[in-house]
């Protein structure tokens, strides 16, 4: 995606294009370069791997970009460095203008990473045999860190979802192609043909990316679109509709939790889909739509909102499948995330993955 922007400015907007210095990739980039007195511009691995311009033998390099429609970007990237790395102290005028740091003291600046790279840290996930985890919130996924090493010349490339089928597209294999693809309206078929991965890790809906720390490792992870966005979304669309409660208002989380518990495993026949935003695991289709099937004139508010939880931890199960993780979460399983203040919520995910306990 980042060449497909990068090409889109310096085509449509050229002054734009010759006025920009550098190419951020990530809020804490830009956080970075706005605490440092040197202006550091920075990129760790595991974004740069986002970004499919990263070279897959050596996660700390760029591509060298020789392409024609991309001439100019890779002077523009910033370097990239492990997100441990410190790259300098806070600017004393930083400082002292916002008074978040100790005037008396040097503080440290590091590169850091963004949300995968540093949920996965956090979660005690960031060392190979340790926790797998699975990150709850808006959106989400499943990840855990392994030795697998990306290999030279292979590219990744994952399901295309068409509205009859779902195919799996030729590895595409110069930037010109992605270019042409995603100027014809084909980005989000082939937007993942960016990613490096191995053959033997070629699967729908499995991702590799570079560990923010290590290059040695990478980050194996299965990704949701929208996980509990579809409890939002129901919170509002449904809750607003009780008599009790003020128009447009959402049904409160304790209210939500106490009518989930009222409907019984299955929710009386209730099923529901949670694309409301599309997937991107276990299958990629950014046309997928969430939906309700098994409504009848019993059905109830309560087997609704059960509905729309038991939908999305039937999607962690999917996630945790398609990683060939099973086996692997049956004595633990590490959740993070806004879902994990839910009893309820992990009573109904403990049943479905059928494991003995979750770390939190």
């Amino acid at each position: 995606m980042t060449s497909f922007y990068s090409y889109q400015v310096k085509k449509n907007w050229p002054n734009r294009w010759k006025r920009t210095r550098k190419i951020l990739l990530g809020a804490h980039s830009y956080v970075t370069m706005r605490l440092t007195k040197a202006r550091c511009s920075t990129c760790d691995p595991t974004t740069a791997c986002t970004t499919g311009l990263q070279d897959a033998t050596n996660p700390l390099h760029w591509h060298d970009l020789n392409d024609q429609v991309l001439e100019g970007v890779r002077q523009l990237l910033p370097p990239i460095y492990p997100a441990d790395k410190s790259i300098g102290i806070v600017d004393s005028k930083f400082s002292r203008k916002f008074q978040i740091f100790p005037r008396d003291e040097e503080t440290a600046v590091f590169v850091g990473s963004g949300d995968l790279g540093s949920v996965t840290i956090g979660a005690g996930s960031g060392i190979p045999g340790k926790y797998v985890y699975g990150y709850i919130g808006t959106s989400g996924w499943v990840a855990h860190t392994t030795t697998s090493k990306l290999k030279k010349g292979k590219t990744m490339t994952t399901t295309a979802a068409t509205k009859d089928k779902v195919t799996t597209p030729a590895t595409v294999t110069t930037l010109q192609e992605r270019i042409a693809l995603t100027s014809s309206g084909e980005v989000k078929k082939h937007q993942q043909s960016l990613h490096h991965q191995p053959p033997e890790q070629q699967l729908p809906g499995v991702f590799l990316l570079s560990h923010p720390c290590d290059t040695s490792l990478v980050i194996k992870a299965a990704s949701c679109i929208t996980a509990c966005g579809n409890i939002e979304w129901i919170r509002k669309a449904v809750g607003a509709f009780d008599c009790e409660k003020e128009a447009g208002k959402k049904v409160s989380y304790e209210d939500f939790d106490k009518a989930c518990m009222r409907s019984a495993a299955g929710c009386n026949g209730v099923l529901y889909l949670p694309w409301l935003n599309g997937e991107r695991s276990p299958f990629t289709n950014p046309t997928a739509r969430a939906c309700f099937i098994g409504i009848n004139s019993d059905t109830s508010k309560a087997d609704m909102y059960r509905a729309v939880v038991e939908g999305i931890c039937y999607s962690y199960k999917s996630l945790v499948t398609v990683l060939n993780l099973m086996d692997d979460i049956k004595d633990g399983f590490m959740v993070v995330g806004g879902a994990t203040k839910s009893r309820v919520f992990m009573q109904i995910l403990s049943d479905i993955l059928r494991v003995r306990g979750f770390l939190r």
